[in-house]
């Protein structure tokens, strides 16, 4: 105790002392908040904000002058030269938006804590605006001399515009409008066009004219391809990286595609892919790609932590890549991780954690470069041990090898075979025997073993993966299994042996966006009207023939039902296992045993899932959605009926970070039969049978009939996660 106090009295000797606060750093006063009197308010376009991103004088950031940040926090310094300045820059600001008549009259400092010998002061900055009307563009219109051919294609890039006659003027948008034009064209075999931007503002008529002057110049093709900064990367390798070609049409979107693809070969650290504009009477424009070389050595270390109202899963991840192993273009994946499920299980004395360790291990290798980069080879070995579900533990081994072939960026199809060992390490065999016989064929016991071979189609054609705005997703997967005989499942030497899985498992999915305007006078589309359907089924060869409980259809989750958790939407049962362990009085005359109940999802054969949603794309990053979604499981197909149908909607928030959209859903749905206990006991005395807690919403127990009336009608889920919903 003694110790762990002077270490506490050390580290704040050392933040007190080693460490000056952020006052004493500057010689004047200190900024600690810039507003503005007169302006707009938030959704104006002339907030807070805005100015104040407009200005060189910054105020200081949050917690600045807060214990312990101010020893770490650099606050902003008060300069007048600074502030008169930004007074011109601020005017200029709103001439840029419109407002030709803005003035900012002064600047008002309020005085928040005096100066001393040590420290310096702090002070609010107050600016009085005067912003006047905002002018509209009275006029637009594209000048030129062109042919027909030009005139469709700035047909096509002003369909999609944000400028209209009797909308407010922005510069900003004149700007991306002409750089929106000469893109199109480029991307259309003129690759010498230039577009600029003429403006003829009347403040006193408060309207603005403007011209956008179109000299496309000549059509041009892809000329030689220079390769520029290699040292061990061979030019024939860049070459078949990126899919440009000598001839073809100019299309600046395909410099930028090539530009992407050399970065995805994680080969170079810097990409450069632009043309040489040099000489506008050259129909072959020669394209020159420069390269920085990048380490092909990686090694990736990663934390984190998935909650799941009742358990809680922290990771650890290890990744290491060579892209180019010993020179030979190889590509050489490790992985690894640890970590554990940490759930809440309920038992007759109370909340227990327990506590299940997880790993994985994979090594992979990989030859991207056949056929001009088209055609890619790999092969993979894993081992995995984790927790089904997050309470039913296993171990698995799995390998597999196969090829893509891509006909084209957006177009590609992978195949091969793929071979798993798996075994469950939880509960004991009989308790595994006995849910086998509750399940039928589909729960394969304590281990089984399976050969398939895959193939997965893909139609990708997005607009950006990341918070897609328009376009659809095409995927089509396909298994089919090979039996291998003589696997027992059964720990009984008697039961027939297993003659191995023959079925075909089939999933097929797509998915669609829609941009939509809002206003007439507008042609910016915020609101975006998004769209999944997916479809799975597995097809036994033979009636009633066993399915390996694993590779059942399951709905539920961030990316799936967003009302559910993780693969639980539908019937469920709870399976209990009994070990001799500590007594326990209450339970079967006083006879010592320890009890674990895993609640498992029936899943099924057969399931479909349609997920409908709207997101409006606000501003400063931030969207807001309100979806719906519905869902159907059964075991078998001809078992699909109207009750096994579940549905939900709800609302939510994204905000696009830097490593993607961060969303928040809150997911409501009516509570249905399985929520008020499993549908079938498999292994339980009779007195130890108890639901599932996350599904109760009331203490009570008894008889499904009996709790469905104590409980809320309505169930909620809240989901946080980094991406997309699909």
């Amino acid at each position: 105790m003694v110790g762990r106090s002077l270490t506490a009295v050390w580290l704040v000797a050392v933040t007190v002392f080693a460490c000056t606060p952020s006052r004493m750093e500057i010689q004047t006063d200190a900024v600690r908040r810039i507003r503005f009197v007169g302006n707009g308010a938030a959704f104006s376009g002339q907030n807070n904000l805005q100015l104040r991103r407009a200005m060189e004088l910054k105020q200081s950031p949050a917690l600045t002058f807060t214990w312990p940040f101010m020893y770490f926090q650099q606050p902003s310094e008060l300069s007048v030269a600074t502030l008169r300045a930004d007074a011109r820059r601020l005017e200029i600001w709103y001439a840029h938006h419109g407002w030709f008549d803005a003035r900012l009259t002064g600047w008002e400092i309020r005085r928040v804590r005096q100066a001393d010998d040590r420290r310096a002061g702090v002070v609010d900055v107050l600016g009085h605006v005067e912003p006047g009307p905002v002018s509209v563009v009275s006029r637009f219109e594209v000048v030129g001399t062109y042919g027909r051919t030009v005139g469709v294609v700035i047909a096509a890039a002003l369909s999609e515009q944000t400028i209209a006659e009797g909308s407010g003027f922005d510069l900003d948008a004149v700007d991306a409008v002409a750089a929106r034009l000469r893109e199109e064209l480029q991307d259309n075999n003129y690759a010498y066009a230039t577009v600029t931007p003429r403006i003829h503002a009347f403040p006193e008529e408060r309207r603005v004219e403007v011209e956008l002057e179109v000299v496309p110049g000549i059509a041009s093709r892809l000329g030689p391809l220079r390769v520029h900064g290699l040292e061990r990367v061979a030019d024939d390798l860049v070459l078949a990286s990126i899919d440009l070609d000598p001839g073809d049409g100019f299309s600046s979107t395909a410099l930028r595609t090539a530009q992407l693809d050399l970065f995805n070969t994680q080969l170079f650290s810097v990409v450069d892919v632009h043309p040489d504009l040099s000489d506008p009477t050259n129909p072959d424009v020669p394209i020159d790609i420069e390269l920085v070389e990048a380490r092909f050595r990686r090694l990736r270390v990663g934390a984190g932590v998935r909650y799941d109202y009742y358990t809680v899963s922290p990771r650890l991840t290890l990744s290491f890549r060579d892209v180019q192993l010993g020179g030979t273009g190889l590509v050489l994946d490790l992985d690894g991780g640890a970590g554990a499920y940490i759930g809440v299980v309920r038992d007759d004395e109370g909340n227990v954690s327990s506590v299940l360790p997880t790993g994985l291990a994979r090594v992979g290798l990989s030859y991207p470069w056949l056929k001009g980069g088209r055609v890619g080879l790999f092969g993979e070995g894993t081992f995995e041990q984790d927790a089904q579900f997050g309470s039913l533990p296993f171990w698995k081994i799995g390998a597999r090898v196969g090829a893509t072939y891509n006909f084209s960026r957006r177009v590609s199809l992978t195949f091969g075979p793929a071979y798993e060992l798996f075994r469950y390490l939880e509960p004991s065999e009989d308790a595994l025997e006995a849910a086998r016989a509750q399940f039928g064929g589909d729960f394969t016991g304590a281990s089984y073993q399976l050969l398939s071979f895959d193939v997965v189609g893909r139609i990708d054609q997005r607009d950006t993966p990341i918070q897609t705005s328009r376009g659809t997703y095409w995927q089509l997967d396909v298994r089919q299994s090979i039996p291998i005989p003589g696997f027992t499942t059964s720990p009984d030497p008697n039961a027939p042996p297993d003659e191995g899985f023959l079925y075909t498992k089939l999933a097929g999915e797509v998915r669609g966006w829609i941009p939509l305007r809002l206003s007439r006078s507008s042609n910016r589309r915020p609101l975006v009207l998004g769209g999944k359907l997916r479809l799975t089924g597995l097809l036994p060869w033979e009636a009633g023939a066993p399915l390996p409980y694993p590779d059942l259809a399951f709905l539920g989750g961030p990316n799936s039902l967003r009302s559910y958790r993780v693969q639980q939407m539908g019937p469920y049962r709870t399976l209990c296992s009994y070990r001799s362990g500590r007594p326990n009085p209450q339970h079967n005359n006083g006879e010592a045993y320890d009890l674990t109940r895993t609640y498992l999802p029936e899943g099924g054969a057969a399931a479909g899932e349609v997920l409908a949603e709207a997101r409006y794309d606000w501003k400063y990053g931030v969207s807001f959605v309100v979806f719906g979604e519905a869902g159907i499981l059964a075991n078998r197909w001809p078992d699909l009926a109207a009750d096994k149908f579940r549905y939900g909607g709800g609302v939510g928030l994204r905000y696009m970070s830097p490593v993607g959209p961060i969303r928040l859903d809150l997911a409501l749905r009516p509570t249905f039969v399985e929520d008020f206990g499993p549908s079938t006991w498999v292994g339980c005395n009779p007195i130890d049978r108890l639901p599932r807690g996350y599904d109760l919403l009331t203490s009570a127990t008894g008889a499904r009939e009996a709790v469905r009336e104590l409980a809320y009608p309505v169930a909620f889920n809240l989901v946080f996660a980094i991406g997309e919903a699909f």
